[in-house]
């Protein structure tokens, strides 16, 4: 069975906007990420691997859960202002984002 369960939530307001977070549940602990605000939209596709992505990264690299959802977040959340399938950003915007400095709005 599995041990770590992990999802994004979306809020869909208009074509190209909308609410983002995610959350994750291992062995008895839920951690939810800060909710974003997404007025711009540009791709939505490779979202959920560029959240999944910063899941494993974080965890990989000894995060708590509760720094992992956040990375996880912050990575699906910048992908949406990436065309193409793949998240082009560095690994400081999506800490920078991840770490709260933007107040929920996701400008890039």
């Amino acid at each position: 069975r599995a041990q770590t369960v992990a999802m994004q939530l979306r809020s869909s307001e208009s074509a190209s906007g909308g609410g983002w977070t995610g959350l994750v549940y291992r062995s008895g602990e839920t951690a939810i990420a800060r909710s974003y605000t997404l007025d711009n939209t540009v791709d939505r596709i490779g979202t959920g691997d560029a959240f999944a992505a910063g899941l494993l990264f974080r965890l990989l690299s000894g995060g708590t859960l509760q720094e992992a959802v956040e990375m996880a977040t912050a990575a699906g959340c910048l992908k949406h202002l990436v065309n193409g399938d793949f998240l082009l950003a560095s690994l400081a915007e999506v800490e920078e984002l991840a770490g709260g400095g933007h107040g929920g709005r996701v400008k890039r």
